[in-house]
């Protein structure tokens, strides 16, 4: 995951990257995707991955939890609507953005282009919209 071109701040990078987690008997489980199965982690390494993720740092929690048996079943895509609150809110706007640059990139395409762009578009529109409507409820 490349963060390097988003601006974020601590305490949301933190809130982002404490999704991939869960608590379960007492301890903690760590999901890679929605959809692998919950490996069990301790607190410290659970916090070694949230505090200050670097690419380093992911990798070296990925080579000590190697092996480890996996304890819950896959998410499937319940952790969605978490990603979408802890987005900052200019991600949101940018998400927006793409999608009126993709109407206005569509005026004077071909049928085929004008048709994907639309189709981009709103999907991008439904995504800001969704992240919008999630962020809402949390506050």
């Amino acid at each position: 995951m490349n963060l390097e071109g988003i601006d974020l701040s601590s305490a949301a990078r933190r809130r982002m990257f404490e999704t991939a987690f869960e608590q379960f008997e007492g301890g903690w489980v760590y999901y890679r995707s929605s959809w692998s199965r919950g490996v069990p982690v301790t607190a410290e390494e659970r916090e070694l991955f949230v505090a200050d993720w670097t690419p380093e740092k992911s990798a070296e929690f990925h080579r000590r939890i190697a092996g480890r048996q996996p304890v819950t079943p896959a998410r499937g895509l319940r952790p969605f609507a978490e990603i979408m609150r802890a987005l900052p809110r200019g991600v949101v706007w940018a998400i927006f953005t793409g999608a009126v640059a993709a109407l206005i990139l569509s005026w004077d395409a071909t049928p085929f282009w004008r048709v994907t762009l639309w189709w981009l578009a709103g999907a991008f529109f439904l995504i800001s919209a969704a992240i919008f409507v999630l962020r809402r409820f949390r506050e």
